[in-house]
């Protein structure tokens, strides 16, 4: 074994006892251990006792005597949500073409100007649907909004499956048919938004849509309200947020901060455990999956651009450089920066290698055009190190006053 390996692997023990004794690691083998009153009763997967839940945080009545109640977070969410799903078509009536949203444009407009009124009449959960096929709908919602005018909302929930027998298009065609003067609005509640639906009259929401526009404000007026029902509330976040879950509904804001300094705490160890991959198609969904934590401005031509990635921010460095060297002045002074364990020492590489092969596709992100018409190409494979590393040469090279990283 040579020495450069003896040093890595010494490296790589030094990062796995910082690993485990990292606050992050036992903050996070906390949460995975934590248990909830739903999963001691081993009802957290239950679709029924989701809808339960959520139809309680409506239906609440020292929740709906907030100044913002959980209905109005709710519609807030559902114009922001239908717009941007185009949830939006146009309908002609009279000989004329007409913009109708998924509720009336007098409702529209006071949701988005903050000036709508709203009380809750009921909330019914499980309610029996008639027709062709006979269903349950998981969560209504009767409200007075306004001046007098009645809106239904109803939520189709999904915790763990897909939309099946057409329940979207069934629980639309029965509600709009009642024709008892309520104006019905349809929400399709699920971890993830769905490809498609039977029914486009349904705005997709998702479980992190929920606890961000709704159940984190609620638990924001905690003084408002009791113990007993902030108790309740908190163990709804605490089950839908759980990491035991195979499928994590919604990431909380504690986690979310948790994983973000793991992440940088041990981004050396992480990086060297993606490159161990043996797997391309992983290795690459690794590689995306870290990379969207990392984010760096460039300052150059008097402009900054805001760059996503390792590999990414080293490409936009390159092709500027390349702007202002030949070849071989390129590749001389920022051919190499300096040795990081488990990476590759060059920066650009030749369009030969020492073995006389191009490199592959592996090793290098694209091929650069230089003032001389000869190309380069520059790697992709970098780490927080890397930059660092690549800053000292910018500066070594006197190229700071025209490039700069932070």
């Amino acid at each position: 074994m040579k020495e450069k390996d003896i040093l890595s692997l010494q490296e790589i023990l030094k990062w796995i006892q910082s690993y485990y004794q990292s606050n992050e690691y036992h903050a996070l083998k906390v949460l995975n251990e934590r248990k909830t009153m739903l999963d001691i009763f081993k009802k957290s997967k239950s679709e029924t006792v989701h809808s339960a839940m959520i139809a309680w945080c409506f239906a609440n009545d020292e929740f709906n005597r907030l100044d913002e109640s959980p209905v109005l977070f709710l519609l807030r969410l559902l114009a922001v949500n239908a717009e941007s799903q185009k949830n939006v078509y146009l309908n002609k009536k009279d000989g004329e073409n007409g913009r109708l949203r998924f509720i009336t444009d007098e409702m529209w407009n006071d949701i988005v100007s903050n000036s709508i009124k709203v009380k809750v009449d009921n909330v019914y959960t499980e309610e029996k649907t008639e027709g062709e096929k006979n269903g349950r709908a998981d969560i209504v919602i009767l409200l007075t909004a306004g001046e007098g005018k009645k809106v239904r909302i109803c939520i189709e929930n999904k915790v763990g499956t897909n939309e099946h027998d057409d329940q979207c298009k069934k629980y639309f065609n029965y509600y709009n048919n009642k024709e008892d003067g309520y104006i019905n609005v349809y929400v399709f509640l699920a971890p993830y938004a769905p490809k498609q639906l039977s029914c486009n009259n349904f705005i997709c929401i998702t479980y992190q849509d929920l606890l961000d526009n709704i159940l984190y404000p609620i638990q924001n007026y905690k003084e408002f309200y009791s113990e007993q029902s902030y108790f309740y509330l908190d163990e709804y976040i605490n089950t839908i947020t759980s990491i035991k879950a195979e499928k994590i509904l919604a990431m909380s804001d504690s986690y979310k901060n948790l994983l973000r300094d793991f992440y940088y705490n041990n981004e050396d160890l992480i990086f060297a455990a993606i490159e161990a991959v043996g797997d391309e198609n992983a290795k690459k969904q690794a590689r995306d999956i870290r990379d969207s934590a990392t984010k760096y401005i460039l300052t150059y031509d008097g402009n900054t651009h805001e760059v996503s990635s390792h590999s990414k921010m080293a490409l936009e460095v390159a092709k500027f450089l390349a702007t202002k060297y030949k070849h071989d002045e390129l590749l001389k002074k920022y051919g190499k920066v300096k040795s990081v364990p488990f990476i590759s020492k060059e920066m650009l590489y030749d369009k030969t290698t020492k073995e006389g092969k191009e490199p592959t596709k592996r090793t290098y992100e694209e091929k650069i055009k230089c003032t001389d018409g000869n190309f380069v190409y520059c790697s992709n494979q970098w780490s927080s190190d890397r930059v660092n590393a690549l800053k000292d040469k910018i500066v070594e090279n006197k190229d700071e006053e025209n490039i700069k990283i932070s």
